[in-house]
């Protein structure tokens, strides 16, 4: 589980990407947050979607939905 005590930064949006994609480990998270842009999710229902686009906006995230 990631617990940094941040709300912000980094290592807090790594954690978040985890979150997102739990087959994801904290290296795997880490590169993926270092090697964007990337897709995070395919074919997805839009509600999901929109969800995801929401989190990560708010972690400052450029999102495209396509």
């Amino acid at each position: 589980m990631c617990q940094t005590g941040k709300t912000k930064g980094e290592d807090y949006i790594q954690c978040q990407v985890k979150a997102i994609m739990p087959n994801m480990n904290l290296v795997e998270a880490k590169k993926f947050v270092e090697s964007v842009p990337k897709t995070l999710k395919e074919n997805v229902p839009k509600e999901e979607a929109e969800k995801l686009m929401k989190t990560l906006k708010d972690l400052g995230a450029t999102v495209v939905l396509e």
